[in-house]
């Protein structure tokens, strides 16, 4: 196998940023100070086609790196009598992590999904309990390959919907882009998890 030079070109970025703020003020003492935060941002970037060398195609439009095409941030929140509670949600779709993490192909963050709680209460002026639990989704940091420019000898495989024929009958295999399409994502590079998290503290002024 060998691996096909290319040329970058200049990305385009579009996007729509949602955000609505609501805090609620009731004759009901248990309901004063309930809030919710919530935020959606859903962005379309893609690069110029970039022309391969040795070869008469183009390269699939790829996203902005760390780009998710949809994010959200909500949080739930509640304060009084020296009582504060916040539950968060982030999630991230899936991502472009580096267009050349490989010779031959992409790197690509999956999906993240992440929800923590955490608390404090204030006893006096100078004494505060905390508490956290972190990740309670358990979520899992999961990386992934797809071939972007791998060029193989012709004959070496059938053609099919991702291959391209250069100009000597060689194939060049291009999955595509992961955000859209039916790519392959089960081809791991790394895959971790922190786990469930949790911390109390004191804090204590003297």
């Amino acid at each position: 196998m060998s691996v096909l030079s290319v040329t970058v070109k200049a990305q385009s970025i579009r996007g729509l940023n949602l955000t609505t703020v609501k805090t609620t003020t009731s004759y009901l003492s248990i309901l004063s100070g309930l809030g919710v935060n919530i935020n959606y941002t859903y962005v379309d970037s893609k690069n110029d086609p970039e022309k391969l060398i040795a070869s008469d195609d183009y390269s699939e439009p790829f996203p902005q790196a760390w780009t998710p095409k949809h994010s959200s941030n909500s949080t739930i929140f509640w304060q009084g009598n020296g009582l504060e509670l916040r539950l968060a949600h982030r999630y991230n779709s899936v991502q472009l992590a580096s267009e050349t993490a490989t010779v031959s192909g992409a790197a690509w963050q999956d999906s993240t999904n992440r929800l923590d709680f955490s608390a404090s209460y204030r006893l006096n002026k100078d004494v505060q309990f905390t508490f956290h639990a972190l990740n309670l989704t358990d979520d899992v940091r999961r990386t992934f390959y797809t071939s972007t420019k791998t060029l193989i000898p012709s004959g070496a495989v059938n053609y099919a919907d991702d291959y391209t024929s250069d100009t000597r009958g060689d194939v060049i295999w291009n999955e595509g882009n992961a955000l859209d399409g039916n790519v392959d994502k089960s081809r791991t590079i790394s895959e971790y998890k922190t786990g469930i998290n949790y911390r109390v503290g004191v804090r204590v002024n003297f």
